[in-house]
């Protein structure tokens, strides 16, 4: 039997390829160019009406006025404001409030919880706005009140501290005599 010596000479080894900057470059940036290119068409394509509507504008300025006239109610322009409502020095005050009528009903004029008893989410006031008309001035005054903003009532039918956002319903609940607006109303005044 003959044994061969081994060689003296290793195995090559594959050379291990390495990842050139030009290579990842040449991969990378047409990809880029590509997405780049899909992703301007979907948005071209989304805002097609924006897009015609500011050609027909720009070729004539005098068409975006018209459209405006046209929205206009005219029997509104030129009306002064004026008002039956109850003011106190040249002020009109307005309390908006946005009730939360998820899981209630309006009966009688007043919104009736149809879930059970100290349950969230019912009947509070989530939109408190004071609107004040100044009639002198004719100017128009709008205060947000938060939601969350604390507040201690103190009167015979209700003890209450914390939200203003309860006020109403806890008076609703608790069947004050003067109704949850009016509770509101005086807690928002004081």
């Amino acid at each position: 039997m003959i044994v061969l010596e081994p060689s003296i000479y290793p195995k090559p080894i594959a050379q291990e390829r390495k990842l050139s900057f030009k290579r990842v470059l040449l991969i990378v940036f047409p990809l880029l160019i590509i997405m780049g290119i899909v992703l301007g068409k979907s948005i071209l394509a989304k805002n097609q009406d924006e897009i015609n509507t500011f050609r027909a504008v720009a070729n004539n300025p005098n068409q975006l006025q018209d459209n405006r006239e046209n929205e206009i109610q005219p029997q509104v322009q030129g009306e002064s404001f004026t008002t039956i409502l109850e003011h106190t020095d040249g002020l009109t005050s307005v309390l908006l409030v946005g009730v939360d009528s998820r899981n209630v009903k309006l009966e009688n004029g007043v919104f009736v919880n149809t879930r059970p008893e100290n349950q969230s989410g019912t009947r509070n006031t989530d939109t408190i706005m004071q609107v004040v008309y100044n009639h002198k001035d004719k100017n128009v005054t709008m205060i947000s009140i938060p939601r969350d903003m604390g507040v201690d009532v103190e009167i015979d039918c209700l003890k209450f501290h914390g939200s203003i956002h309860w006020v109403y319903d806890k008076a609703e609940t608790k069947k004050c005599p003067q109704g949850g607006i009016e509770v509101l109303k005086t807690t928002v005044a004081s």
